[in-house]
């Protein structure tokens, strides 16, 4: 009768270790590829992949065609708008009355809009001192980037003419001006990056048919200039 040789069978049992260091290795070899791939070095890694050919038995590893090895991983840069329109965010988020300011991208860069109920009595242009909190933070935000300002004021087409302000155009003039001497003034934004313009009821945001639309007409803009339009880089005098 056969008899089973119990010493053989146990070595069988054994084998498909060999099999699964085998696979160990070469997938411990994948990943050292790999991670050799992502760095920016190219002469150290032509000289690992000739070495780890020359030990598992394959030809040297190239690089892909038209593929550059670089140290990290590249992201585009972030939108300069965009980023200062997130700050200035950030920032008002802390206050409670932010509700009034809105936020539009235009062409040539961010506009920050304030109700006229913010800053300003109805009919007049002195700021309120209510309004220093809010414009003292987003002025602060204003004071750490470097983009020229364009204050905007503009009135809805509700007429006026006293001694103070003939007519809208004044109103909305001094509304400007007054704005641009608080960031001046508190938040020691120099003043060669201000610009500062009045509108009157010329450019309104909505028909002045409503009490809300003459609302959201009476405002003051802020429009910071995307750096690309930044006419104090172009220098006129040489």
């Amino acid at each position: 009768m056969y008899k089973k040789n119990y010493k053989d069978e146990e070595e069988n049992l054994d084998r498909w270790l060999l099999t699964y260091s085998d696979l160990i290795t070469l997938l411990l070899g994948l990943f050292v590829i790999l991670y050799a791939s992502s760095r920016i070095d190219i002469e150290k890694f032509k000289k690992f992949s000739v070495a780890l050919g020359e030990k598992f038995g394959m030809s040297t590893i190239e690089t892909p065609m038209d593929t550059t090895i670089t140290d990290s991983v590249i992201f585009p840069e972030p939108d300069e708008i965009e980023t200062i329109k997130a700050n200035i965010i950030r920032a008002l988020s802390y206050l409670d009355d932010n509700d009034d300011v809105k936020f539009e991208r235009n062409h040539i860069g961010l506009v920050i809009s304030f109700s006229d109920k913010v800053l300003f009595e109805k009919g007049k242009a002195e700021l309120l001192p209510s309004s220093f909190n809010i414009l003292r933070t987003v002025g602060y935000q204003l004071s750490k980037i470097d983009n020229d300002l364009l204050l905007e004021g503009h009135t809805d087409d509700t007429p006026i003419n006293n001694p103070q302000f003939p007519s809208n155009l004044h109103l909305s003039l001094y509304r400007a001006i007054n704005t641009n001497y608080f960031f001046i003034n508190d938040c020691k934004i120099p003043p060669e990056r201000i610009s500062v313009q009045g509108y009157a009821e010329f450019r309104p945001v909505r028909p002045n048919n409503t009490e809300e639309n003459k609302a959201m007409n009476r405002r003051v803009d802020i429009v910071i200039i995307d750096s690309k339009f930044d006419n104090r880089k172009n220098d006129r005098f040489n």
